[in-house]
């Protein structure tokens, strides 16, 4: 997750995602914030092929140096994407789709 005054993107095993403004802490260290999280697939893709993303919230508690993230989609269906631990400066084990 690479975190700026505008946003933050985060890259996942088979997906990416965008947040949508400043990510606000809250007393406690918990956020929310809103984005777009970007199915990624395997194998080439077409020149024309747009990447289509699926609105999404984010929300998450800071901790010291660790982060509790959880993304769910924000449609009507409120699915959840997934629950991820992120702790600053290490390396992820990412395995990408592409």
């Amino acid at each position: 997750m690479n975190v700026t005054e505008e946003g933050a993107s985060i890259e996942f095993d088979c997906a990416h995602a965008s947040l949508e403004g400043a990510i606000a802490l809250e007393a406690d260290g918990s956020f929310h914030s809103r984005g777009s999280n970007f199915q990624e697939r395997p194998g080439p893709q077409k020149v024309e092929e747009e990447e289509k993303g699926r609105a999404a919230r984010f929300s998450g508690r800071l901790d010291g140096s660790e982060i509790q993230l959880t993304v769910t989609f924000a449609d009507d269906q409120q699915e959840e994407v997934g629950s991820y631990s992120l702790v600053l400066n290490r390396a992820p084990r990412l395995r990408k789709c592409r």
